[in-house]
């Protein structure tokens, strides 16, 4: 084996259990969140139903989002 390869193949393998970590708590539970933004579960139940985008357009008609997500970019932008 060409030692460039064999030098590539030892970074690849020290590389590897950082790189499951990263998958198994940051990738997974990113992609489950998004999943699971696109339905109706609660947590708890076992029934969940897609919903699609529903979700996304009931968060900027509530009053509750609005106000501090307007409060949070005054307070970033001009102070």
């Amino acid at each position: 084996m060409k030692p460039k390869l064999k030098t590539t193949i030892v970074e690849f393998m020290l590389v590897l259990p950082a790189l499951a970590l990263f998958c198994l708590f940051v990738v997974y539970p990113l992609i489950g969140g998004i999943y699971y933004s696109f339905t109706n579960w609660n947590g708890i139940d076992l029934n969940m139903s897609f919903i699609g985008f529903e979700n996304y357009f009931s968060i900027f008609k509530d009053k509750y989002v609005l106000e501090p997500l307007a409060n949070t970019f005054i307070y970033a932008f001009f102070l």
